[in-house]
C-alpha cells in the first residue's frame, strides 16, 4: 500500500510539474516583441509599397518594454517617425499609431498584419532585426 501511495505521489508531482511548465505568462509575448522590427512587406491591394519606395528605403518599428511603438520611414536621405503604443495578448499584437489600432499575429520572428477596408486589403509583414 505504501508503494502505491508513493507511486501516486510521484505521478502527481510529475503531472503538476509538466502542467506548470507549459503555462504561458501573458506578458511573455510582449517581452519577445521588444526591439526593432523591419517592415519587409507593405501592400495595399496588389501594390507593393516597399518595392515602390526604391533601393535603400526602409520602414522599421521599434517596440519598447513600456508599451511604446515608434514607426520610422526612411527614404532618399530623409526620415519620418510616428509614435504610438502596442499591447500583446498571447499571439495577438495591437499597434495603435495616430489613434488607429491595427491587430496582427506574432509567429516567431514575424508579425503579420492584414485588414480589409471596403474591399481593399492592407497587409504588412515585419521581421525582427
Amino acid at each position: 500500500m505504501k508503494k502505491f501511495l508513493k507511486m501516486c505521489l510521484v505521478m502527481l508531482v510529475a503531472v503538476l510539474t509538466l502542467t506548470l511548465a507549459s503555462c504561458k505568462d501573458d506578458n511573455e509575448g510582449a517581452s519577445g516583441v521588444v526591439g526593432t522590427w523591419n517592415v519587409t512587406e507593405y501592400k495595399v491591394g496588389d501594390v507593393d509599397y516597399i518595392a515602390m519606395m526604391g533601393e535603400g528605403a526602409t520602414i522599421s518599428m521599434e517596440f519598447t518594454e513600456d508599451g511604446k511603438a515608434t514607426m520610422t520611414v526612411s527614404a532618399m536621405g530623409m526620415s519620418e517617425s510616428m509614435e504610438g503604443t502596442y499591447t500583446v495578448d498571447g499571439e495577438t499584437i495591437t499597434i495603435t499609431i495616430d489613434g488607429d489600432p491595427q491587430s496582427g499575429t506574432i509567429s516567431g520572428n514575424t508579425i503579420t498584419i492584414s485588414e480589409n477596408v471596403d474591399g481593399t486589403v492592407f497587409s504588412m509583414k515585419l521581421t525582427k532585426a
